[in-house]
């Protein structure tokens, strides 16, 4: 009975109270001040779209052009055991010096085709497909000359009929790409890591599409800003309808600064009623759209120009797509 009453009189005794401390000191949103905010946003966008499979696979032509014979040794299919061994495709596999000096390591292979058909009623019509997968370095010392760690893939096509010009051009990257052959002492110098699907299209209708995240390794856009993220789809003037808005891209498009902090400016819905995102309000076909800078909505809209994508827009060169052992000093 005894134990009983301790035990009651244990229950009704009030809870120690604890000190929490001082409330967590609130983080500021970074300023805008000193920061061109739209020329940011086009600038990164500009440096987006160029990440596709065009220096991947430029870096791994010319570089292969560096080999000699046994340095890296050529294979029919893919060289690796644990890959399929009756891949349609070439590759390279080794460790190994070159009497220039030039090092090979890793793998790298490769498929690559190119199709054109000339009708005397319908035109010319032009197909090319190319992809890497890898996981290989070439140096010249110390210096990176070309790295190629993921995979990726590219298609083009071109109808000429007369004066009738459609051309298609779709990238899809999954990769770290770095070295001074593929990017030189360009923008994109230092190389970049990313995940980007971009598809476009010239001629008859001009349209565009670009989903995904890239990373710039050195690069800087104003001394600050060094990734994108982008969901975006934008009607150009040639092929538009009267419902096409032609002043903003469907979608977002985000900044990341050197602190980590994200500026994400939102425009229309990317899927209409169906959007995946909950930023609200979103804009009217004004060319603007709502900044929002680590979560937090800005007073101000923002008001990029994007008439300059049109002009910077083009499908590679067929020729390109055309890759042979007898390129690369090999007999077919």
């Amino acid at each position: 009975m005894l134990s009983l009453t301790l035990l009651a009189l244990a229950c009704t005794e009030e809870p120690e109270t604890v000190d929490p401390g001082p409330d967590p000191a609130h983080l500021e949103p970074p300023s805008l001040d000193g920061i061109d905010v739209p020329g940011a946003f086009e600038e990164m966008l500009a440096l987006g779209l160029a990440v596709d499979m065009r220096p991947a696979w430029q870096g791994h032509v010319d570089t292969l052009a560096m080999g000699e014979p046994g340095c890296p040794d050529l294979y029919t299919g893919m060289a690796d055991e644990d890959m399929m061994m009756d891949a349609p495709g070439l590759s390279w596999s080794d460790r190994c010096r070159t009497t220039a000096g030039d090092t090979f390591a890793g793998f790298v292979y490769w498929e690559n085709d190119l199709v054109a058909t000339t009708d005397e009623t319908s035109g010319t019509y032009v197909d090319g497909v190319r992809s890497l997968e890898a996981d290989g370095v070439v140096a010249d010392g110390d210096a990176v000359l070309y790295e190629f760690d993921g995979e990726g893939t590219d298609a083009m096509s071109l109808i000429e009929d007369g004066e009738y010009v459609r051309w298609t051009y779709a990238s899809q990257l999954r990769a770290t790409v770095t070295g001074s052959v593929p990017f030189g002492d360009g923008a994109l110098a230092g190389g970049w890591r990313t995940d980007m699907q971009l598809n476009y299209s010239g001629g008859d209708v001009d349209r565009l599409s670009a989903q995904g995240n890239v990373f710039l390794f050195e690069s800087r856009v104003q001394d600050r800003f060094d990734s994108l993220n982008v969901n975006i789809e934008l009607i150009g003037p040639t092929g538009a309808g009267p419902e096409d808005c032609q002043a903003e891209p469907l979608g977002y498009i985000s900044l990341r600064d050197e602190d980590a902090f994200w500026y994400d400016l939102v425009f229309q819905p990317r899927y209409g009623d169906d959007d995946d995102y909950d930023n609200d309000p979103y804009s009217d076909c004004d060319g603007c759209g709502v900044l929002y800078v680590r979560g937090v909505e800005q007073p101000d809209p923002v008001c990029p120009d994007f008439d300059w994508i049109w002009a910077t827009l083009s499908p590679p060169d067929p020729a390109d797509y055309v890759l042979s052992t007898r390129d690369l000093g090999e007999e077919d």
